[in-house]
């Protein structure tokens, strides 16, 4: 979810000129984009989450995963205007952020924001 971290909770003092500071956005941009035909699963615990255009499946594992494991499966066929995409996608995430009690800047971070300019024509 966007706005959704540790480091991101009202009253948190967030450092704006550090283009690194934790907001959220990047986890919730690369679902976006792997869930476009792919997938995108994270592991942390004796728990996963899978989210794949059919949905969200919560996954019990039978192991314990000691930290965070991430798998990104893209579908690069479907990633034909990645840059008007990537702008719905963080679109999208400030109005679910906006809707977030309790979280503090709702902006995605300098670091997050890179990912569209990255793939905008002029660049």
């Amino acid at each position: 979810m966007p706005a959704i971290s540790s480091k991101n909770f009202k009253g948190a003092i967030i450092d704006t000129n550090d283009p690194w500071h934790n907001s959220g956005f990047g986890l919730y941009m690369i679902n976006r984009i792997c869930r476009l035909g792919g997938s995108f699963l994270i592991c942390s615990g004796d728990h996963g989450i899978k989210l794949d255009e059919n949905g969200k499946e919560h996954i019990d594992l039978p192991h314990l995963c000691r930290g965070t494991a991430v798998r990104m499966v893209l579908n690069t066929g479907k990633l034909t205007e990645l840059n008007s995409m990537l702008a719905k996608f963080r679109n999208d995430g400030y109005e679910i952020a906006k809707q977030i009690k309790g979280v503090g800047m709702y902006e995605a971070s300098a670091a997050s924001q890179m990912l569209s300019r990255d793939f905008e024509k002029n660049a």
